[in-house]
């Protein structure tokens, strides 16, 4: 997000985001090399954003599979009903 927290971006806008078991930014958040990398992690409770349950997801792409918690979570996020 290139934020350093949910209120960085001065928008009403609330902030999503999932964390699953083989994700890759917790182990890269607040890496940066020559203008390259992450800034912190959107998932951390220190960053302020409402987290989506993803723990059963697989892979980068996973929370959008059908099955796991994280697309319910974004359905409910999409329909307004997520709290």
């Amino acid at each position: 997000m290139r934020a350093d927290s949910v209120a960085a971006p001065r928008t009403r806008a609330r902030v999503w985001p999932p964390r699953y078991a083989a994700g890759r930014v917790d182990r890269v958040a607040d890496v940066e090399v020559a203008g390259v990398g992450h800034g912190p992690d959107p998932a951390a409770p220190e960053f302020g954003a409402r987290r989506v349950p993803a723990e059963d997801a697989h892979g980068h792409t996973g929370c959008f599979a059908p099955g796991p918690d994280s697309l319910r979570a974004f359905a409910a996020v999409t329909e307004g009903t997520a709290r």
